[in-house]
């Protein structure tokens, strides 16, 4: 590399640093100004809110209101926090705002650095194109376990390195051995992803107990994370898994994004799916307006490209070596070396497309697949800088569209959530819901709405009765009245009041009405 080659990319460097950090603040300042303006809930979140409010801890742990399915652990730690402050809007969304501020400042000082050691340009663009992963910003703050789900994602990539690294003298009881084991067992109850993101790391413990095993010198340092693993996924089946694995309405869900084999044209469509892993990872259409759609598709074929190249790239490099050391290789294990995070991203690969072909993990589905994003990530800018050294001229025009695909969507997304137009909902609804609900706690009056008022019934039909309960408002301990009028029958609503006055609650107003 000559010299004015290194200083150009010195530069380059030093100004995506600077366009990384204002991009870090604006991302969580926009969400912080959401917050204190009260960003309208959604229909999802107001399926958990009805669970949390309307059932007891122990009913928590039971089948869910409305078909729902979340981690029960995390769900009571968000009903726990939340009766203390009264249901307060901030409480409800704190946790996963703040798993996601942390994700933010783990991917900046530590991860980017473990997956792209020894290349700031390269570690720089990772924390890029986390930020504008369409679900860093769209569910920031939102009451799903996502944030949850990418945070042991990272965790996981820490501790296979740290294990790679200092396994041979940590000591079992060790702050950092004790906390992986805190770390596997809490994993198990705040993320339904975790055991695949963790699976590397079983296998790590696994391939290190056979060789302890066959130089007789098999310690419980290797087994113990094991059995806690175990333990911990079988105290999670009784009190959680199950429920989701025998949730019938779940299956027909996700039929449509796992492997089908009915016949040739599902089993194409099928092996097809998983280049949505290369691709759903960076971009969702809403961050985008129409001046951008073309330029959209073209830089999908790109980013797509590109993956799949530094996919290949690493599967090459690492089958070569395999086949070359053959048994000696995985023998001294010496494919843990930290400074090759190579191995678990790839084993994280194998695992997710090898549960989507077993039918039990669906593909396609941006949000689900959060954890996905780290080995996408790390094969895309692999690939695109592989191109780059292999066509010269193409650094004109490929690192260009790049740069737009990593900062865009951020910059876009998180000004959308600024003017509140990421919503799904009307927020000017959710405003006047709250003032309604306001209004009937001061004055001891129950609330009569319309069927079909808030929203069409494509969209979603007769939730009057949810809209009101689940909003922050709504204090369980309340029980201010709710009765939603349909066929006309007002008058009989009006006598079942019980009450001389009543809130009469429309889509964007409201008034006290008397009998």
């Amino acid at each position: 590399m000559t010299e004015t080659t290194t200083k150009s990319k010195s530069t380059v460097i030093k100004y995506l640093n600077y366009g990384v950090i204002l991009l870090i603040v604006f991302s969580i300042s926009s969400q912080l100004y959401s917050l204190i303006n009260l960003k309208g809930f959604w229909l999802d979140e107001w399926f958990i809110l009805y669970n949390i409010k309307f059932h007891s801890y122990s009913g928590l742990f039971n089948n869910l209101f409305y078909s729902q399915q979340f981690p029960r652990v995390y769900l009571s730690i968000v009903k726990f926090i939340a009766e203390v402050f009264n249901y307060n809007y901030f409480s409800i969304r704190v946790l996963p705002f703040l798993f996601q501020v942390v994700n933010i400042f783990l991917v900046y000082f530590l991860i980017s650095k473990i997956i792209f050691p020894s290349d700031k340009l390269k570690a720089l663009l990772f924390v890029l194109f986390f930020l504008s992963f369409h679900t860093t910003f769209f569910y920031f703050s939102q009451l799903k376990a996502y944030t949850a789900d990418i945070f042991y994602a990272f965790m996981s990539i820490w501790y296979f390195c740290y294990l790679s690294r200092n396994y041979n003298i940590l000591n079992i009881s060790s702050v950092g051995y004790i906390g992986m084991l805190f770390f596997i067992f809490s994993g198990l109850f705040l993320s339904y992803t975790f055991p695949i993101v963790f699976a590397p790391i079983l296998i790590f413990f696994f391939l290190t107990s056979l060789s302890e095993a066959r130089n007789r010198q098999l310690s419980l340092k290797s087994v113990l994370p094991v059995v806690v693993f175990i333990a911990a996924l079988v105290l999670s089946y009784f009190t959680d898994l199950r429920f989701v694995l025998s949730d019938k309405g779940q299956y027909q869900n996700f039929n449509m994004y796992v492997m089908n084999y009915g016949s040739i044209s599902q089993l194409v469509k099928g092996f097809s799916n998983v280049l949505w892993l290369f691709t759903s990872m960076f971009f969702f259409d809403k961050a985008y307006n129409s001046y951008f759609l073309m330029l959209l598709y073209f830089v999908k074929i790109i980013i797509l490209v590109s993956a799949v190249t530094g996919f290949i790239l690493v599967l090459f490099k690492y089958s070569k070596k395999i086949i070359a050391e053959k048994r000696s290789y995985i023998k001294s294990l010496n494919f843990l070396n930290p400074l090759n995070i190579d191995i678990y991203l790839l084993l994280l690969f194998f695992v997710a497309t090898g549960l989507y072909f077993l039918r039990m993990l669906p593909l396609g589905t941006h949000r689900i697949n959060y954890f996905c994003f780290v080995f996408a990530t790390y094969f895309l800018i692999n690939g695109v800088f592989f191109l780059l050294k292999k066509f010269k001229q193409s650094k004109y025009i490929l690192f260009p569209l790049i740069l737009f695909a990593a900062f865009f969507p951020a910059v876009q997304g998180n000004i959308n959530e600024l003017k509140n137009t990421n919503l799904d909902f009307d927020q000017k609804i959710y405003d006047n819901v709250g003032n309604a609900i306001i209004a009937a706690r001061a004055n001891f009056l129950p609330i009569v709405v319309s069927f079909n008022e808030f929203y069409p019934s494509s969209i979603m039909e007769g939730q009057e009765n949810l809209v009101i309960k689940a909003h922050h408002e709504y204090k369980p301990k309340d029980s201010i009245p709710v009765f939603v009028v349909k066929n006309n029958n007002m008058e009989n609503i009006v006598k079942e009041a019980k009450s001389d006055k009543y809130i009469l609650l429309s889509k964007y107003t409201f008034q006290i009405v008397s009998k």
